[in-house]
């Protein structure tokens, strides 16, 4: 992507996001306002209800400040409409006080259960689009004479899901003190787990065909931190096994 598409891009999200945060701070005043207009045939539990639906669309667009100024806002026109004094920001009582509390509550806990909503739903995707790659490269089919496709096709893949700068395939069992991801997507180096992929050594994942390390796949990490979670870890072991068929095969 040229650097002129990415500005645009991120000009684009800003925007996007500017509109939603003020869409989130003015439309609870409108359904405040609209609610005040029937406020006689409506209790103050039915506004309530009303109010908390601007706070969830705020969240359900991934923006937390979006729904946290949901929350206020709604809040804010919930004590100025539905508490006395009415039609002004002061609370006289202990009851009115409470509710507004509650409701800022409530408004905070639902922007959180919809933002970890969003994101339980970002890594469902995330995995299926993995395990998708890794079916699609297991089933397919290569050229004889090019018995070398797989390994790249697969190393690309590995680099993609891990988020890596360089990944490739070498013969032979890697060096015993190299950083490994294994088997259930962790990376070790000895005995000690590492939150990261090392930026100053390769990290091997061991390529076995049976009870036997027929080669390794290198990673590099390049000059930035790169943190695959062991799913991450998992599926690229998974594509680093698609190599030993071909390795076998030399």
């Amino acid at each position: 992507m040229s650097p002129s598409s990415t500005r645009r891009r991120r000009a684009s999200s800003w925007r996007t996001t500017i509109a939603v945060r003020l869409a989130a701070l003015l439309v609870p005043f409108v359904l405040a306002w609209a609610l005040w207009l029937v406020r006689a045939h409506l209790d103050q539990a039915a506004a309530v209800l009303v109010l908390v639906l601007p706070v969830v669309a705020a969240a359900a667009c991934g923006d937390r400040w979006a729904g946290v100024l949901a929350a206020v806002s709604s809040a804010v026109w919930f004590d100025v409409f539905f508490t006395a004094p009415y039609l002004s920001v002061a609370i006289w009582g202990r009851d009115d006080l409470e509710l507004v509390g509650a409701f800022l509550l409530v408004g905070a806990a639902v922007t959180e259960l919809a933002l970890w909503g969003r994101r339980q739903s970002a890594v469902a995707l995330r995995r299926a689009t993995y395990l998708d790659d890794a079916i699609s490269l297991s089933s397919a089919r290569t050229d004889p004479t090019d018995l070398r496709w797989e390994d790249r096709t697969a190393c690309g893949e590995i680099a993609r899901v891990l988020g890596a700068e360089d990944v490739t395939y070498e013969h032979g069992a890697p060096p015993p003190s190299q950083p490994t991801i294994d088997a259930d997507g962790r990376i070790r180096k000895n005995t000690h787990v590492l939150r990261s992929l090392p930026t100053d050594e390769v990290t091997v994942i061991p390529v076995r065909w049976g009870n036997d390390v027929v080669g390794h796949v290198r990673v590099t990490a390049g000059h930035r931190t790169v943190s695959p979670d062991p799913e991450q870890g998992k599926v690229a072991v998974l594509l680093a096994g698609q190599i030993a068929h071909q390795a076998m095969r030399r």
